[in-house]
């Protein structure tokens, strides 16, 4: 009997109420991180009359915010360097009146810096929730807790501490400041990430499971001219997955639990989210990655192997006009931390976005990418090719033609000679390819770790299986004549620069290709053909 699906009609979570107070001689019993953490950068945006805090003793304990302009009164949080927040000199000699988020309090002058133009080095450590046998930890709004929740996070998202008292940190997550318990707290060394934990969910508002062993695909589901990413990330706690049934149309993903609250962005059919709970009124709370919200339950189902909604993710490519790589950053901020490095032609599946960001998967990462940077999508249009061309590589008889350079002193060597060696986005198998080449294509090996060599071909760089690269072989590189006028680009993209204008019938030695790109030698320099003018 096929498990049904059930949604959770209604969560109810009882803590009971804890009042925390401190004093100045022992402010807190958990310290504060113990082992080694990455340090984070501040994300959120800043109003008034705006400090920083930076420790007179970059040696001694955080700064402190207390209750009273009196260093022997109650010592609320203390604070690591680099924290911003509202800050009004006091009537009292060497105090400011600060808020921090919602608590407020005084410091002494000798720990903020009000000097817009000074820099502050941060030592906000960066965290994580562990959950222990739940799906997600509560960020409230006070250090009570009693206090209303502000956003659940499973595990796997980074929170930035800024700073703590004996049973609290004060956080600031995604630009969005809250308190979490300590207990839920890690750092780097000692993140755990938990399985989500098994719910009873009901059906809600008539959704139905699929019968039999059939796969959700909506019967009027025609696709565009551009690919169809799929769902790449191997993380079990994605229990649930955006289906709407027309899949023309994005659901979006809100602030608040609320269809008139801000869009953080606009989801496809087939993107898979952590689902933390439902309300009564229909609302479920998720996580995708870094980012957390509110969508209607009514177009989520819950991921079976025999119920899983047919993907309408696009997938589309790095086009970076201003270079060759980017970024797949964290959050949505160009301050944020990378988590990736990829290149112009490597693949990217478009799980959702908003006016200037693209929420995306890359080799089974998530991240943001800028929307200007990704081909084919403009504003909030995903806009298919205006000619769709793949190629495999030439086919039949070619004439070969011998490396017309220096050696290198490596060179692309495969047992079989009809091979092709993969340039590799990352020195894994599993990796993006960034092109095939042939047989007597010669590359300067840059450096070489594990049995895989960091390569650079032209202008195009890369890694590359070292079983396969010796110091000679034959030469498998074909030659190919252009059919009409053509551009030799810098790189693979037609915005890219020009290298020369090639008249039809010009002889080209191909060293590799993609599937719309040759990388080829012409003239005596080396640059990328669109291989459609290609024979």
């Amino acid at each position: 009997m096929k498990r049904r699906l059930a949604w959770l009609t209604a969560l109810t979570l009882l803590f009971a109420c804890f009042q925390f107070a401190a004093s100045a001689q022992d402010i807190s019993s958990w310290k504060g991180p113990q082992a080694g953490y990455t340090v984070a950068r501040w994300t959120a945006s800043l109003s008034g009359n705006t400090a920083a805090v930076r420790t007179a003793d970059p040696d001694g304990a955080p700064a402190r915010l207390y209750s009273a302009p009196d260093a022997g009164s109650d010592v609320l949080f203390v604070y690591f360097d680099g924290v911003r927040l509202n800050a009004e000199k006091a009537p009292e000699a060497g105090w400011y009146k600060v808020k921090a988020d919602t608590l407020e309090g005084y410091m002494q002058e000798a720990d903020l810096v009000t000097d817009s133009t000074s820099s502050v080095t941060s030592k906000m450590p960066l965290m994580y929730p562990n959950p222990g046998n739940a799906s997600s930890a509560p960020m409230r709004k006070a250090p009570d807790k009693s206090a209303a929740a502000v956003a659940w996070y499973p595990a796997a998202v980074p929170v930035t501490v800024l700073g703590y008292n004996d049973a609290w940190a004060h956080l600031l997550v995604n630009g969005k400041y809250g308190f979490m318990a300590t207990e839920y707290l890690w750092s780097d060394a000692h993140k755990t990430y938990v399985s989500p934990i098994a719910q009873d969910i009901t059906p809600a508002r008539g959704r139905t499971t699929v019968a039999g062993d059939s796969v959700r695909t909506p019967s009027h589901y025609t696709g565009g001219d551009y690919g169809t990413g799929e769902w790449t990330v191997s993380d079990a706690r994605y229990n649930a997955a955006v289906y709407n049934p027309n899949p023309n149309t994005t659901l979006n993903l809100r602030d608040e639990p609320s269809a008139s609250s801000a869009s953080l962005g606009h989801y496809y059919n087939g993107t898979r989210v952590i689902l933390h709970s439902v309300s009564a009124d229909g609302w479920a709370f998720v996580s995708i990655g870094t980012l957390s919200g509110y969508m209607d339950a009514s177009y989520l189902v819950m991921i079976e192997e025999n119920s899983i909604p047919r993907s309408v993710m696009p997938l589309l490519y790095l086009d970076n006009r201003a270079s060759t790589t980017t970024y797949l950053l964290e959050y949505r901020s160009m301050a944020a931390r990378a988590v990736g490095l990829y290149y112009n032609g490597d693949e990217v599946t478009v799980m959702g976005y908003n006016d200037t960001w693209a929420h995306v998967i890359m080799e089974g990462q998530i991240g943001f990418l800028p929307v200007s940077v990704i081909k084919n999508f403009v504003g909030k249009e995903v806009v298919p090719p205006a000619q769709s061309f793949s190629w495999s590589g030439p086919v039949g008889y070619h004439p070969t033609a011998a490396w017309p350079f220096g050696g290198t002193g490596w060179v692309v060597s495969n047992p079989n000679p009809a091979d092709r060696l993969n340039l590799r986005t990352q020195p894994r198998k599993e990796s993006g390819s960034r092109g095939k080449y042939y047989n007597g294509v010669n590359v300067i090996v840059d450096s070489i770790a594990d049995g895989w060599a960091h390569v650079t071909i032209g202008s195009l760089s890369g890694y590359m299986d070292m079983t396969f690269l010796s110091s000679g072989v034959a030469s498998a590189m074909p030659i190919l004549k252009t059919t009409s006028s053509v551009n030799l680009r810098a790189a693979m993209s037609t915005t890219s620069t020009s290298l020369d204008k090639l008249p039809a019938g010009t002889q080209v030695i191909v060293m590799g290709f993609t599937a719309q790109w040759a990388h080829v030698i012409v003239g005596g320099q080396m640059g990328f053909i669109y291989a459609k003018y290609l024979k």
